[in-house]
C-alpha cells in the first residue's frame, strides 16, 4: 500500500466492531496491528468489547434473569452492535476480515473445516460467526483449530489474539470452578463471566491501540484516508491525546466536550 506524509499537528483516528467483509484482493490480513492503518480497526473492537461488557454488567444485575430472558437481550445486543459497525466503519479496506466467498463452499469449508465457523448471506450481506466457544463441562474450546485460524483473518493478528485472550479467561475461570466442585452458571453468573472475559480482551486491545497510533504520528493511508477522516470525526479520539504528547484536550479537540454513549 502507497503511503502519504501527512502534515505536523493532531491526527485523528477510530472506529467501531470491525463488519465481516470479504479482504480486498491482494492485501493479506492477520499482519502486525503496529501501523496506522489498523487502528481505526483496532478502536473498533474496542468499541465493541467495551459496549459488550456495559451490556453484561447491566445484565448481570437484573433480578430473577431466566436463561430465555438472557438469550434474548443477548441476541439484540450483538445485533445493534453488528449495525453499529456497519455504520461507523463502513467498508474500510483496512478493516476488512479475509473470509473465503461464501457462494464458494468448497474454498470456505475446506478452509474452516474443524473450526465450527459458519456463514450465512442476508440482503446481499455476508454473516460471518466466527465465535469462539469454551465447553463447560471440559473448560477446553469446543473447537481448538478455531484459534489457529482466527488470528489469521482478522484485520491484524493482534485482534484475533485479544479474541483468545477473552476465551482464555473463560477456559482459567471454568478450571477455577471445577477445582472449588463448582456447578452449572446461572444467567447472571454468565454474564458476569462475560465481563472478566472483555476485560481480559480489552487489555490486549489497549496495547495494540498505542501500537498503532504511534505511526499515525508520521504516516496515514492514503487508499483509506476519507474513511479514516470519517472514523476520527465519529469516535473522536484525539491521537496526540492518545499518545500522551497533549496532556489535556486543546479547545476544539472533540475529547472537550463530555462522552456519551457505553464506558466512553
Amino acid at each position: 500500500m502507497r503511503r502519504r506524509r501527512v502534515p505536523a499537528g493532531p491526527v485523528l483516528g477510530v472506529v467501531l466492531a470491525a463488519t465481516l467483509f470479504a479482504a480486498a484482493p491482494g492485501r493479506a490480513q492477520g499482519g502486525s496491528c503496529a501501523e496506522c492503518c489498523k487502528l481505526p480497526c483496532i478502536e473498533a473492537q474496542i468499541w465493541e468489547a467495551k459496549y459488550m461488557k456495559g451490556f453484561y454488567q447491566r445484565l448481570a444485575a437484573i433480578p430473577g434473569l431466566t436463561q430465555e430472558e438472557y438469550e434474548r437481550r443477548e441476541l439484540d445486543a450483538k445485533q445493534l452492535s453488528s449495525v453499529m459497525s456497519r455504520l461507523y466503519l463502513g467498508v474500510n479496506p483496512s478493516c476488512k476480515w479475509d473470509t473465503p466467498d461464501p457462494r464458494d463452499p468448497t474454498a470456505w469449508r475446506a478452509r474452516f473445516t474443524g473450526t465450527g465457523f459458519s456463514v450465512r448471506e442476508q440482503g446481499g450481506i455476508e454473516e460471518w460467526d466466527l465465535t469462539l466457544k469454551v465447553d463447560p463441562e471440559t473448560c477446553a474450546l469446543t473447537h481448538p483449530r478455531a484459534a489457529e485460524v482466527l488470528p489469521t483473518i482478522t484485520p491484524c493478528e493482534g485482534i484475533g489474539r485479544a479474541t483468545l485472550a477473552h476465551e482464555q479467561k473463560h477456559i482459567d475461570d471454568c478450571l477455577a470452578r471445577r477445582k472449588r466442585g463448582g456447578g452449572p452458571l446461572t444467567p447472571a453468573q454468565n454474564a458476569r463471566d462475560e465481563v472478566a472475559g472483555y476485560e481480559a480482551e480489552l487489555k490486549v486491545l489497549a496495547q495494540l491501540r498505542l501500537a498503532a497510533a504511534a505511526p499515525c504520528m508520521k504516516e496515514s493511508c492514503e487508499t483509506t484516508q476519507p474513511q479514516f477522516d470519517r472514523a476520527s470525526r465519529l469516535f473522536e479520539t484525539d491521537i496526540r491525546l492518545l499518545l500522551g504528547i497533549d496532556k489535556k484536550p486543546v479547545s476544539k479537540s472533540p475529547l472537550k466536550r463530555k462522552p456519551k454513549g457505553n464506558g466512553r
